[in-house]
Order: C-alpha cells, then sequence, then structure tokens
C-alpha cells in the first residue's frame, strides 16, 4: 500500500509535467501556423488590399492629402475648409483595380469617391521573407482632387454685391460687364444707356458652397429671385398701375388700328410726338396696309415687365392675344411687344415700339 502511494506521488508530477510540455509545445506550433498564416494572408494581394482599405477608412486622408489640396490653387478656401471637404468626400472610398496598369509584381488600384477616380494607389509585391513567401505591401499613393473642382458664376445687376461666404467679391472677379437683360432685346440698338449687368465667376472651388447676392439695398435675395424678372421688376405698386392702365389703352388702340375699323386719332394720343415710335405709325397710315375683310377682336393682354430704365424712360413689356375672322375662319394669334415710354404732363406716352 505504502509503494502505490510512493508511485502515485512519483507519476502526477510528471504527468503535469508532460502535458505542461506538450500544451507548449502546442502553443509553440499554434503560434508558427497563426504566423504562418498571416504572412500566407500577406501574400494575397486582394487581403492586402482590404487590410488598406480599412485602414484608409480610419483615417481617411494623410500628408499626400493635404500636399493635393494645397496644389489646387483654391483662392476663396482654405485648406482646411477644402480639407473638411475632401474627408467627407473620401468617406464612401472604394478602391477598384485598375487591371491596364497592373502586372505580376504589382497591383494599380483607383480610388473611388462619389463616382469620381480621385487618385491611384500602388500594391507592390516584396522580397520573400518568412516561409520563403513573398508578402505585399502598399507602395505609391497619389490624390488628385481635380476631378471634383467646379466654378461658380452668377449675372447680377450693377450696383449688386456678390458673396462667397463672408468674402464680398470685388471687381477682379468680374469676367463679364455690359451683360444685356434679354427681356430688353433689341432696345439696345436703338436706346443708349440702358441698363446691363456684370457676370462674376469664381474658382476653382471644392466642396459645398454658394454665392450670396444681395440687392442694392442690402438685402439677401434668395435663389429663385436672382432672375432677369427679379432684376426688371424695379417699379412701384403706383408705376405698375399706371403702366397697366396704360397697356390696356394702348393694345386696344393698337389691334383697332391694324383692324379694318383704324383709329389712328385714338393711338396717336398715346405717343410722344415726332418721336419714333409716332414716325412708324404715321408711315402705315401712309401705306394703309390693314385690310377691311376681316375682323380682329383682342381676347387678353398681359404685362411682362414694367421697367424704370432712368433718365425718365419707362419700359412696358406685354403680350397681347388676338381672333381674326375671315373667309377662312377665326385664327387665335400671341403677339408680344416692348414699348419705351416717357411721362409728360403726368401721362405716359410711348416713344419706341418694338415687336417681337
Amino acid at each position: 500500500m505504502t509503494e502505490q502511494k510512493r508511485r502515485r506521488s512519483r507519476f502526477l508530477p510528471g504527468f503535469l509535467l508532460y502535458l505542461l510540455f506538450l500544451g507548449l509545445l502546442l502553443g509553440a506550433l499554434l503560434f508558427v501556423f497563426r504566423d504562418f498564416l498571416r504572412v500566407y494572408e500577406a501574400t494575397r494581394p486582394q487581403r492586402a488590399l482590404e487590410q488598406l482599405q480599412s485602414d484608409f477608412a480610419a483615417h481617411r486622408f494623410g500628408e499626400g492629402c493635404r500636399e493635393a489640396v494645397s496644389a489646387l490653387g483654391l483662392t476663396l478656401q482654405s485648406e482646411e475648409e477644402a480639407m473638411t471637404a475632401v474627408s467627407a468626400l473620401l468617406e464612401d472610398a472604394d478602391f477598384v483595380e485598375d487591371v491596364t496598369l497592373s502586372g505580376e509584381a504589382q497591383r494599380v488600384c483607383r480610388i473611388v469617391a462619389d463616382g469620381v477616380t480621385c487618385g491611384h494607389l500602388t500594391l507592390r509585391q516584396q522580397e520573400a521573407l518568412a516561409y520563403g513567401l513573398a508578402p505585399w505591401a502598399a507602395g505609391e499613393l497619389r490624390y488628385d482632387f481635380s476631378p471634383w473642382l467646379y466654378s461658380l458664376s452668377v449675372t447680377v445687376p450693377e450696383g449688386y454685391s456678390v458673396y462667397c461666404g463672408d468674402t464680398a467679391l470685388d471687381q477682379s472677379f468680374v469676367t463679364e460687364s455690359g451683360v444685356r437683360y434679354a427681356a430688353l432685346g433689341a432696345c439696345y440698338d436703338d436706346l443708349e444707356g440702358l441698363p446691363t449687368m456684370l457676370r462674376y465667376e469664381i474658382g476653382p472651388l471644392l466642396g459645398e458652397t454658394s454665392l450670396r447676392v444681395f440687392d442694392a439695398s442690402g438685402r439677401e435675395l434668395s435663389p429663385e429671385e436672382q432672375n432677369e424678372d427679379y432684376y426688371l421688376d424695379n417699379c412701384s405698386a403706383e408705376r405698375k398701375e399706371q403702366m397697366q392702365a396704360f397697356a390696356d389703352l394702348f393694345v386696344r388702340s393698337y389691334v383697332n388700328f391694324t383692324a379694318y375699323r383704324a383709329d389712328y386719332h385714338q393711338l396717336s394720343a398715346l405717343l410722344a410726338p415726332g418721336s419714333a415710335a409716332a414716325k412708324r405709325l404715321e408711315q402705315a397710315v401712309g401705306e394703309q396696309w390693314w385690310s377691311g375683310s376681316s375682323t380682329c377682336e383682342l381676347l387678353s393682354n398681359r404685362v411682362r415687365h414694367c421697367v424704370d430704365l432712368g433718365d425718365g424712360r419707362l419700359l412696358l413689356d406685354l403680350s397681347y392675344e388676338t381672333e381674326t375672322t375671315n373667309a377662312v375662319g377665326p385664327v387665335t394669334a400671341t403677339y408680344s411687344m416692348r414699348l419705351v415710354l416717357i411721362e409728360q404732363d403726368g401721362a405716359l406716352q410711348a416713344v419706341h415700339i418694338f415687336n417681337y
């Protein structure tokens, strides 16, 4: 019984020592195996690319990114503002291999963000190291943010102010002056001193930026107000009412004049004596070009613009619709007209007529 106890007492420490040795051996083998798997995984370019993409998502940009931003030559954005914009754009960046540039010893991947290629990353196979395996590692990383660059432009009346953020744009940002209003059309060919606009343009820009426009009174305009209709709408409510009344009377008289029931006396009272408009209508009277075989009715009359042109001149832009009945039947037509008016003794008179 004593002998058996002695044998058991010697066996148990030996068995534990054996288990410890076996555990250490298995641990070493497991460590070597895991290290082999790590090295082996590094020999797969796709795995190396996935790891790089994970690291890229965590850091998003580095010194190379900052250098690429500095090379853009941004003038109205600070480098930090641009870097913030780049960081947001690169948030969902992906790596897509460019098979046309890749080879056995290198893989070239395009960095694609927001559907745009904004850089290239080169993976290169290293010299064989542990276990005789050659891992892949990141090589050259180049950014190109030029596809994201854009410019902004806006055309505003003279006397308006344009801001980019909190920076007021000066004359150095004016790329074109004397821009004509489309609504004034041929008026420029016959009249002097008509209002014009300035075209501002800024760039290059990176990220979301907008221009702010202020009218001559300092009120900021909404994007919907930044158009010719608003710029030309510079008459008071009282003046608009006066011009609407003139338009109703003039168009009805003009339609009557051009129909067989021509009444030049009523129309002539609305024309400034000796003006281009009066001479034009006097010439039409001499030609007697209207037809007495048809009737013409005014269906509608709409004022588009009431514009104060300065120097005591006003612009009335309107359209009207008529229905002419002849042997064939009724024919409906729409006409557009611009009138330049002056005020004489409190009454408006036309000095120019432009049909378009």
